[in-house]
């Protein structure tokens, strides 16, 4: 399954709340949810915890088959690091949480069409 783009905004907002219940930047954050252990419990749901400098992060994922995957997880937090660097590079200068978070779900943009290219398909001539 894939994951949707509302989906990925919610995870953002999620990174985002914690990140200032926390009182540590959104970046300092995105790297304690990329740096967190995935495990799979006695109920089959995978659990994604860390702690460091007193802070402790813990977020419950859907079960296997239930909606998303470990790997989908994983794929979504490098998608909002890269994010992130794109936001912070286009806005340049110090900008600040608010403005990149701004900016990264401004760049979290639906997919709407697709399209295949054949152009550079190769045939046989008979």
């Amino acid at each position: 399954m894939a994951i949707t783009t509302n989906w990925k905004r919610l995870f953002l907002r999620g990174v985002k709340w914690d990140a200032a219940s926390g009182s540590v930047t959104l970046i300092n954050q995105l790297k304690t949810v990329a740096q967190a252990r995935l495990t799979d419990t006695a109920k089959g749901r995978a659990l994604v915890s860390t702690s460091g400098n007193g802070r402790t992060v813990t977020f419950q994922i859907p079960a296997n088959g239930a909606g998303v995957t470990a790997l989908e997880i994983v794929d979504l937090i490098e998608e909002l690091h890269r994010l992130y660097e794109s936001a912070v590079s286009y806005l340049g200068g110090s900008p600040t949480d608010d403005q990149i978070f701004a900016e990264m779900l401004r760049l979290l943009e639906p997919v709407v069409e697709v399209e295949n290219d054949f152009s550079n398909l190769r045939g046989w001539a008979l």
